[in-house]
Formats: C-alpha cells, structure tokens, sequence
C-alpha cells in the first residue's frame, strides 16, 4: 500500500524543468535522511493512494505533464503498479521519482521517465546547489542523462569546459575499472554509471564532469 498526505497535494512548476507536475508526497520513506525538510513522511501518515484517487486528481489538474512520487514508500510493487497504471491510461504524461535513495532497482528505471536518486546530505545541499550529491536523471529513448545542471538554470552550453587533472590516488583503481567497461560494452563508459545510462555523454571524462568539475569515481578533479 502506498500512503501520501492529501493536505501536501499540489501542481508545481520547479520540481520537473519543463514540466507541469501534479506532485504526490509520499509517506512511510524509510531513507531518514538527518535535515529531511518533511520529517513528518517518515511516519505512516496520511490517506492510501489508489488508482481511483489518482484518476481523480488528474483530472481534477487538466493541464499537467507529468505526476511525480516525491518519495518512494514502503512497498516498491504498489508503487509500481500505480505508475504503470498512470503510464497506461494517461499515456501523454511522463512519471517521475524523488527516490532518495543512491541505487535504485531496475524495475524502477523501466517505470520512470524521471528519476531523482541521492539521499540529502545538508551540508552538499539540494538539487538546486552545485554541490549537491544529488542527481535527476531524464530518460531519452533507452538511456538516461544527467539534467541536474537545469536546476542551477543554465544550460549544458553555459558551463565551462573543465580542465582533465588526474587524480594520482585514484588513478589505477579507475583506468581498470574503465578498461573493464570497454571489454564489456566497446567504450570507456563512466565507471559510475549504470549501462542503462550509458550515451555519448557518459564517456569518461563525463559531460557531469564537464558540467560541475565534480568527478563522482575521483579519477579527475579541477
């Protein structure tokens, strides 16, 4: 059973670049984040989010884009089936994911067309500070790319082109890892990086990397 908290139900403008968001607060998260700004989620709060309750709220909200799950719950199935239920009787509107969590299941990336994954850590920030830990991920075709850059609002061609300098401490461990990716999948896609995100943006130095001189496997830094 999935719950979310009718009082926090809203469309939003920010959450999704580009899209309008009908935005569902889900409770039960079992991530704990320390400074979660809704602390009151973590508990077994509010009202079960059924496939009728969804039907009504969509079109209660005639002009959305997308539905968003801000929060995964505590049972990934029901979460699931009422995604793919939206995907399959409101196929014009894209599904999204604040999950919180660092590694999400595969199911989950089949399901979704956004998906933000990372717990908050405060002293990173959120996704709108260039230091956070966290990541959206929008999916184009088969592959999903990094659009965390949206939330600093800029674009990819306002970022400056980082300087490649090699981590001495990480570099071993790396070049293997990427040697590994090659072996498998005929380029050095990011160590990082699952193969369902694997794109020409994803071939070490990344374009993240590119974007925000923040190299997540620590071969690079600026």
């Amino acid at each position: 059973m999935i719950k979310h908290v009718l009082e926090d139900l809203s469309v939003v403008f920010s959450e999704i670049p580009d899209e309008i968001t009908l935005a569902f607060n889900i409770s039960n998260c079992l991530n704990h984040c320390v400074g979660c700004h809704s602390p009151y989620l973590k508990t077994d709060t509010g009202e079960e989010l059924t496939s009728e309750k969804v039907s009504e709220y969509i079109e209660k909200n005639s002009g959305i884009t997308c539905v968003c799950f801000m929060g995964e719950g505590n049972d990934q199935k029901a979460l699931i089936d009422l995604a793919k239920y939206i995907k399959t009787t409101y196929p014009t509107l894209k599904l999204a994911l604040y999950s919180g969590r660092q590694d999400v299941e595969e199911p989950i990336w089949d399901t979704f067309d956004y998906i933000k994954v990372g717990p908050y850590i405060e002293s990173c920030g959120p996704l709108n500070s260039r230091t956070t830990n966290q990541r959206l991920y929008k999916k184009f075709g088969d592959v999903f790319e990094d659009i965390t850059y949206r939330f600093w609002g800029e674009s990819f061609k306002d970022h400056e082109k980082a300087e490649y300098i090699i981590n001495p401490e990480k570099e071993e461990m790396i070049r293997k890892a990427l040697e590994r990716k090659k072996e498998k999948f005929g380029l050095e896609y990011c160590p990082c990086v699952l193969p369902k995100m694997h794109s020409d943006k994803t071939i070490c130095p990344c374009e993240n990397y590119r974007m925000t001189g923040k190299c997540h496997c620590g071969l690079y830094k600026k």
